[in-house]
């Protein structure tokens, strides 16, 4: 018999300050949005009572990136909305600087620590899916 092991969501595990409500963004946005609807419709990101299990970012510059939104729920129309520009991380705070008018993904760490250590990453497409980690 197969065991499956999937984490209880916990929601936004760090603090951000918002700098404004709009951020820039160019036609990767959209085609990321494209590529995060996929994901949940393959079952790699699946959807939960909060939103999706799973979250796609892309490099803006060296140091910044678009992720989506804490609790997103993926749909095949665009929504900028459903995303935030992290602008940096403070280290003397622990906090990131965020453009847009959402909470950051609860990844967002991650992607962070990936981008900086990384530097030919260009993009993250992170799910959470028995098709993905399934462990006998």
């Amino acid at each position: 018999m197969e065991k499956i092991f999937t984490e209880l969501y916990q929601g936004v595990k760090f603090g951000h300050t918002q700098t404004s409500r709009s951020f820039n963004y160019d036609q990767k946005l959209e085609l990321l949005n494209r590529w995060v609807y996929l994901f949940t419709e393959l079952g790699l990101a699946p959807l939960h009572s909060s939103g999706a299990y799973g979250n796609q970012s892309y490099r803006t510059s060296d140091s910044s990136f678009i992720i989506t939104r804490s609790g997103m729920c993926p749909q095949n129309s665009f929504d900028v909305e459903d995303y935030v520009h992290i602008k940096g991380f403070n280290d003397s705070n622990g906090k990131f600087t965020t453009e847009g008018t959402a909470d950051p993904s609860s990844e967002s760490f991650l992607h962070y620590v990936l981008y900086k250590s990384k530097p030919h990453i260009h993009s993250i497409m992170h799910g959470h899916s028995s098709l993905l980690c399934s462990y006998a």
